[in-house]
């Protein structure tokens, strides 16, 4: 590849005075196609006059030098405030609701808490039931188990008692058959 880039390059041409009048008058239509007609008169000659211009002319000729792209800007910025202070009350809307929902997470956190306390406490009071049943079972099957052996030695009690009666009948059968016979006699 060349990287000598003299042949490409021409001398350079001083301009004359001509050539700046050229410029000046390129200016002047320029600035007669795009001014409007009250700044004609500021940019022709002669530029030496002075120019009293009201507050009023002021006002308009700084309104005439606003771009459009400023306008549009001025413009976008009351729209976009409105937007902005939409935004923020919905912003403010959305954290409200973002603090209810974490106070309603904190309740809830301490409702489970609380659940889970009186679950834990139930379960304990279950064990303790369950305790306290098979306690009572074994004490009932004592109780049988006893009832059972005094039941047996109840019936040995009744048979000593009849036996013994008997044997009192048998030793004093004359005496008893007296005293009935003095109790149905009367």
């Amino acid at each position: 590849m060349p990287t000598d880039i003299t042949p490409f390059l021409r001398p350079a041409v001083p301009k004359t005075d001509s050539d700046l009048e050229k410029d000046l008058e390129i200016s002047k239509d320029l600035v007669d196609k795009m001014v409007p007609s009250y700044l004609k008169d500021l940019y022709r000659d002669p530029f030496n006059q002075s120019l009293t211009l009201s507050d009023e002319e002021l006002d308009d000729i700084r309104e005439a030098c606003l771009s459009d792209s400023t306008r549009i800007i001025n413009y976008l910025d009351s729209v976009l405030k409105e937007k902005q202070d939409l935004m923020d009350r919905q912003v403010k809307s959305l954290e409200h609701i973002a603090e209810q929902a974490y106070a309603q997470a904190t309740s809830a956190e301490a409702l489970c808490k609380t659940v889970n306390t009186i679950a834990v406490n139930a379960g304990n009071q279950a064990r303790n039931s369950s305790q306290i049943a098979e306690s009572a079972k074994r004490q009932a099957d004592v109780a049988v188990a006893l009832s059972k052996k005094c039941d047996f030695k109840g019936w040995i009690s009744v048979g000593i008692a009849a036996l013994c009666a008997l044997m009192e009948f048998a030793v004093h059968h004359n005496e008893i058959i007296e005293f009935v016979k003095n109790i149905l006699a009367k």
